[in-house]
């Protein structure tokens, strides 16, 4: 699974979702590396999407993510260095498509 992608303490079935956690990271501790690392993670995402031809793999850690921030956590620079990296694909993926 990508780094971003743990399996669940206690966890056994590795095939069932919810043994997994789609979004388990942990800050570095620099807001600028934490930042990087957060649109990396988005670029690994992405490139599993093309990939496998699958978007769970970015749903699914969008869905945990998101879950995650409802709940109460707070958003750290990983987190908005993975949505500006989304954004920045989206509007780039849009400008192609438009241009043709």
């Amino acid at each position: 699974p990508p780094p971003f992608v743990k399996l669940k303490e206690g966890a056994t079935d590795l095939g069932a979702a919810e043994s997994w956690d789609g979004w388990s990271v942990q800050s570095t501790g620099d807001l600028e590396q934490d930042y990087k690392l957060g649109a990396d993670y988005c670029d690994i995402a992405l490139r599993k999407v093309i990939e496998t031809d699958s978007v769970g793999a970015l749903t699914f850690p969008l869905t945990c993510m998101v879950t995650k921030l409802v709940n109460g956590m707070t958003p750290t620079p990983i987190e908005k260095g993975f949505f500006d990296c989304l954004a920045r694909r989206a509007a780039d993926r849009r400008a192609q498509l438009d241009s043709n």
